[in-house]
């Protein structure tokens, strides 16, 4: 699939607080880039969902996105659509990616799955920067072998996806995580083995008691999925899952979503 230009696109987004509420500051975005008029959430963020315009995304297209939070701000980035990275035999596409969290502000940046078609290479930088200890933060990602429904397993050219996290400066987290099947196996033990889709769910700024983990160890063992939580540096968890599918994985994440929001409106 082709079209005649690359794109070059940006979307930015800051929020601001007024009258106990989160409002945005300033919104920005080129095509393909489109974003609906935000939702007000019952805790008084906000959310909006991100849309694509276009069919996918496609060769040379470069993509930045930039979201800043102000102190005490709520916001929730979702998506409309699960992301197709289409063929592109002998180039790549790119996106980086840019957020800032102020002091008690909250982040949940919680995307449909990535779809890498045959021959596809794309490369995914995301930088991530807490101010402090309160800046929460939900993150997570999920990454699809291909479309396997026409037998397009892991037969792109190249997938990487680079996360740093930062907290008051400092870096706390970083994932590099590149696939590579011309030179991996990755159906072999220590990578997908039978599983199509790899599900990473980070969150930060949480205080979390023994109960807690219980609490989320729990929604973990009913998904009956391959996955497990982790303690990172810097007080934050990832929970790692792999799925033959998307639809238990994003079930799983949404449950963990609610019950971290229960226990963030308990404090």
């Amino acid at each position: 699939m082709s079209r005649p230009v690359a794109y070059t696109a940006k979307l930015e987004i800051s929020t601001k607080f007024a009258d106990n509420q989160t409002y945005p500051a300033s919104t920005y975005y080129t095509p393909p880039f489109k974003l609906t008029n935000f939702f007000r959430r019952s805790n008084g963020g906000i959310e909006y969902m991100l849309m694509n315009a276009s069919a996918g995304i496609m060769a040379h297209d470069n993509y930045s996105i930039g979201l800043e939070l102000a102190e005490n701000t709520q916001l929730l980035i979702s998506a409309q659509s699960f992301e197709k990275i289409h063929s592109m035999p002998s180039v790549e596409a790119h996106r980086h990616t840019q957020i800032k969290l102020a002091a008690n502000s909250c982040l949940i940046f919680n995307p449909l799955p990535s779809i890498p078609f045959a021959n596809s290479a794309f490369t995914t930088t995301t930088d991530i920067h807490l101010a402090t200890a309160t800046s929460r933060l939900i993150y997570s990602e999920i990454i699809s072998s291909g479309r396997s429904l026409r037998n397009e397993n892991f037969v792109f050219r190249n997938y990487t996806s680079l996360l740093n996290i930062y907290l008051a400066k400092r870096l706390v987290y970083r994932d590099n995580c590149q696939l590579n099947p011309e030179q991996q196996d990755l159906t072999t033990i220590g990578m997908f083995e039978q599983a199509t889709h790899l599900g990473n769910f980070i969150f930060y700024g949480f205080e979390l008691a023994e109960k807690d983990l219980d609490k989320l160890q729990q929604i973990l063992n009913e998904s009956q999925l391959d996955c497990a939580i982790s303690q990172l540096v810097g007080n934050g968890y990832l929970i790692r899952v792999l799925a033959t599918g998307s639809e238990a994985t994003l079930k799983v994440f949404k449950a963990l979503i609610n019950q971290l929001e229960e226990l963030a409106s308990a404090i």
